[in-house]
């Protein structure tokens, strides 16, 4: 896995639950947590998420901060509350894409076990890893399978198969990053992000309209998440203000900067279709065991 150091291990007997409300967030988790040989699950939002802990034991749950209806720390309370979830005492990793300076601090507060910012790079996912999973389930090798398995899809072509991407204000190294060096993945992605825009995009209009700031807010964030991931830094910061704006409140701010931002959106996701039909999501070699794992 890109940036992680030449000791790599495999966990075939660790048992992972991610949690997210983002399909795309969930693809891009399940597709590095294969790596490394464990099994995964996903919950695409909190209440799911207390379901699947409490009839199934996980050696680690990653849980996104925030999401609609039932957000993580809530999630995170319901969860240690059943005293006989299976995973009441599971270790519980916060993930959030707040630049908050005590985000850390924060998400310990809220009893989260540890924190991780997103979007997650694969040496951060790893370090965590071998933080969190039980000891016994870890087999640490040195250049080994998991070493290998990594990097097993890489293509020669490497960023510059992605430069078209570049005018659209997307640098392929840095989504690259964060697929772990997959370009498979990161190709699975970049058609997940441009075939989820429009109804996305109709999304956040709809709350505009309704002054819905705290949907609008939620919507913007995943915005920015998604961006960061494939690289859009650019249009990644500008859905950070708008969710700054919205969570404060601020219906002038967010209409100065509405209409650009789906503008850049509509954009960067056209560029996108261009060199990544949609379908390559699930075509892609090895995509149909991590989209297997996606929930409906």
């Amino acid at each position: 896995m890109s940036g992680m150091d030449e000791k790599s291990f495999s966990a075939p007997g660790a048992r992972v639950l991610v949690v997210d409300d983002a399909r795309m967030n969930l693809a891009a988790a399940v597709g590095l947590l294969k790596c490394f040989g464990m099994q995964v699950d996903t919950a695409n939002g909190g209440a799911e998420a207390v379901e699947r802990a409490a009839a199934n034991r996980y050696d680690l749950i990653l849980m996104d901060r925030l999401m609609p209806e039932m957000d993580g720390p809530e999630a995170l309370r319901r969860i240690r509350a059943r005293a006989d979830g299976a995973s009441r005492d599971a270790p519980v990793i916060c993930l959030t894409a707040d630049k908050v300076k005590d985000a850390r601090e924060r998400c310990l507060a809220e009893g989260f076990s540890d924190y991780l910012p997103k979007p997650v790079g694969g040496a951060e996912l790893a370090a965590m890893l071998m933080r969190h999973l039980p000891a016994d389930k870890v087999r640490t090798e040195k250049g080994g399978a998991a070493a290998e398995g990594a990097g097993q899809k890489a293509e020669s072509g490497g960023a510059d198969a992605f430069a078209p991407l570049r005018g659209a204000g997307i640098d392929p190294r840095s989504g690259l990053t964060y697929s772990g060096g997959d370009e498979a993945l990161y190709r699975s992605l970049l058609s997940r992000y441009a075939g989820e825009a429009e109804e996305k995009a109709s999304a956040m209009r709809g709350f505009f309209e309704a002054r819905d700031w705290k949907n609008y807010g939620i919507q913007a964030h995943s915005l920015k998440s998604g961006s960061k991931m494939i690289g859009a830094a650019a249009l990644s910061a500008l859905a950070a203000a708008l969710e700054h704006a919205a969570n404060e409140g601020n219906g002038e701010a967010v209409a100065k900067g509405h209409a650009a931002v789906m503008a850049r959106y509509a954009e960067t996701a056209s560029a996108i279709r261009a060199l990544c039909p949609p379908g390559d999501e699930a075509e892609e070699d090895g995509d149909d065991d991590i989209l297997e794992f996606l929930p409906d």
